[in-house]
């Protein structure tokens, strides 16, 4: 009952053996007297990794992470010691070390990317690492807290006149105690709620 199939060989590859191997689909159809509706074309099969060799598309929710040896800003003018893309900026407290390329208590990290504003109006930012931490909003320094006793939570409150994306970097270390790292945001659609900013209004690029 075989019919309405693609059969499709190259160099020594057969169609199908019928009392002998069939090269073509003709030599087929006349074999079995089967498949009298299928095709033989080329089916134009793609990788399914693609031209860059990376099944899927590149992640682009969130914002890029980078881990850095050391706990003040000169830390950030260091070689990068890991790299990651994190989805959302929502990581409780904790001791120890974010990733397996710095030590304990000695370590900082920047999360970049931009963040996808839906509508005009006042949008709040809030940061808490519990230690050092800056916030740039469009390239512009709006929270500077920084020194070995900082820490605690910290908010700017900024307007823009339209939808659109706003550059974004997070900065923050670990001052010996517990660290954390959380984005969370008001918004004009949220109500009045804080909440944590998604990956839907995050982007790496």
């Amino acid at each position: 009952t075989s019919n309405f199939n693609l059969l499709y060989a190259t160099g020594a590859g057969r169609v199908g053996f019928w009392q002998g191997d069939r090269a073509t689909l003709t030599a087929w159809q006349f074999a079995n007297f089967r498949d009298g509706d299928s095709l033989s074309v080329d089916p134009l099969f793609v990788s399914p990794a693609g031209a860059d060799g990376v099944i899927g598309a590149a992640s682009t929710q969130g914002l890029t992470a980078t881990f850095y040896i050391g706990n003040t800003l000169a830390a950030f003018a260091g070689a990068v010691a890991s790299t990651r893309v994190d989805r959302q900026v929502n990581f409780g407290a904790f001791f120890g070390a974010p990733v397996a390329a710095v030590a304990d208590d000695n370590w900082a990290a920047r999360w970049t990317g931009f963040l996808r504003v839906d509508a005009p109006g006042d949008y709040t930012v809030y940061i808490n690492s519990l230690g050092p931490q800056r916030l740039f909003l469009d390239g512009a320094l709006v929270i500077d807290d920084f020194a070995p006793a900082s820490g605690g939570e910290r908010s700017y409150t900024f307007n823009v006149a339209a939808a659109g994306f706003v550059p974004i970097t997070y900065e923050m270390a670990d001052n010996g105690g517990q660290a954390q790292a959380r984005l969370e945001w008001i918004t004009p659609l949220s109500a009045g709620t804080r909440q944590v900013i998604l990956p839907g209004n995050l982007a790496t690029t």
